[in-house]
């Protein structure tokens, strides 16, 4: 019923972590790995770490293993291994995260509990480079443990940063839902995944789950914390603007105020996850981009309000450490 792809790059111990963890989880799943650890620059011990690695994915059958020939641009490498899944049901997690204790049947119970869904989202736990908890992501409604939603009330949560589907770890997918959409599209180098996640939503249901079945790593060596900030801002701006296009004349004002707040707070956001140790820069980069985002009353008191509820929970992304 369910593959777990893991395109693993060049993270070779983390690779082997996440590997690790899930093959202590007893149910029938697959695991698809696919790495460059070619690419490393292997010593000697470097090469015996990756000897192990490459041990451990012929070690239980549950596991497809493939080693990339060539390098491939991220979006086609995590299409190629989605396309090696067998099962019906899909989740993509980066190298550098890991399921929890127990993720796998919390997976299971989502699948067999919305059968007709295509799209779930759950929560994740926040680790650091260590592996350590640093804080939960906060719940998507607070009053239930699942909401379920679709087409352009999805769109409109999704303007609101309710549905937000958060990083790529956090989603489930049936590879039907992956191929209507195209899977992850190359006109996007930073936010492919949010993309991907607006094209399914607008076309199948989805469930958003109050539970947490991953731990999700923040640490330096990340493709998000080395991809410029800017990227990230100007694609967003095409993505609000693909929503509203999506929405068509059943946008509304407040629709837009919401999609306008939601890129002001991800200014802001990704000013004080770069730069909260250097002042300076972080003022730098607000001004160069003050220009792209609406200061209008109704976005900043929508801003202010996403500000508070994100600080209650501890919920500002983090990117480096």
């Amino acid at each position: 019923m369910l593959s777990i792809c893991i395109p693993a790059y060049t993270y070779v111990d983390y690779t082997v972590e996440a590997v690790s963890v899930l093959l202590k989880e007893p149910e029938d799943f697959e695991i698809v790995a696919v790495e460059d650890f070619d690419l490393v620059a292997a010593d000697p011990d470097m090469a015996r770490r990756i000897a192990h690695a490459r041990e451990l994915f012929g070690s239980d059958p549950r596991i497809v293993w493939r080693r990339n020939g060539e390098p491939r641009p991220i979006q086609d490498n995590w299409n190629f291994t989605v396309d090696l899944a067998s099962r019906p049901y899909v989740k993509l997690m980066g190298a550098d995260d890991r399921i929890c204790p127990g993720g796998v049947s919390k997976i299971l119970t989502m699948i067999r509990s919305a059968p007709t869904v295509h799209f779930h989202g759950h929560l994740a736990r926040i680790i650091d480079g260590d592996g350590h908890i640093v804080r939960l992501q906060r719940p998507y409604v607070r009053s239930r443990a699942c909401h379920r939603t679709g087409s352009n009330d999805a769109l409109r949560l999704k303007l609101r940063q309710i549905a937000r589907f958060k990083e790529p770890a956090c989603n489930l997918f049936t590879k039907d839902a992956w191929r209507r959409v195209s899977g992850y599209s190359r006109q996007y180098r930073f936010c492919f995944d949010i993309d991907f996640n607006i094209k399914v939503m607008r076309e199948h249901d989805c469930c958003l789950w109050n539970e947490y079945v991953v731990d999700l790593r923040r640490h330096a060596r990340s493709d998000g914390a080395t991809l410029p900030p800017d990227l990230a801002l100007d694609e967003l701006r095409q993505l609000i603007d693909d929503i509203y296009r999506f929405l068509g004349t059943t946008s509304t004002p407040s629709d837009r105020a919401s999609g306008e707040a939601w890129l002001t707070y991800r200014l802001i956001e990704l000013g004080v996850a770069r730069y909260r140790h250097s002042p300076r820069r972080m003022l730098e980069f607000l001004a160069a981009n003050l220009r792209k985002v609406d200061l209008s009353f109704s976005t900043l008191a929508r801003v202010t309000g996403l500000l508070a509820r994100r600080a209650c929970f501890n919920d500002v992304q983090r990117t480096l450490p």
